[in-house]
């Protein structure tokens, strides 16, 4: 898997802050790893990726497109071949409903724009 780009060190030069700054604010010792995040040579964990959005406030999907990209088509077609899946059962009952259900989430899912029309905001 190769991941061609990142904005990470785009966001960085526009803060002016250096690799060591960065590394410091994220908790790392080394400015090493925040290099190698840069470049995509290592893939942030969770955790860092986090910290990254919390620091420049921006998503991390937007920081890291190509990667976000090469998942989300991974999941789009997992996603395709299980509700294929669902649309060929013949299963009724407490296993039918349970593929209603996922068929339900599906079409949710891909009508969401629409859906959230009708979405009341939750009162704190």
């Amino acid at each position: 898997m190769t991941h061609s780009s990142s904005y990470l060190r785009s966001h960085r030069k526009r803060s002016g802050m250096s690799l060591k700054e960065i590394a410091r604010i994220l908790g790392y010792l080394h400015s090493g790893e925040i290099s190698r995040h840069e470049r995509l040579t290592s893939v942030p964990s969770l955790r860092a990726a986090l910290r990254y959005e919390a620091l420049y406030q921006v998503p991390i999907r937007k920081l890291f497109p190509a990667l976000f990209e090469e998942e989300q088509k991974q999941v789009e077609e997992h996603l395709s071949i299980l509700f294929d899946e669902c649309y060929r059962s013949t299963a009724r009952g407490r296993i039918g409903a349970m593929i209603a259900r996922k068929l339900e989430w599906a079409w949710e899912r891909a009508n969401e724009d629409q859906s959230s029309l009708f979405d009341f905001p939750e009162h704190a």
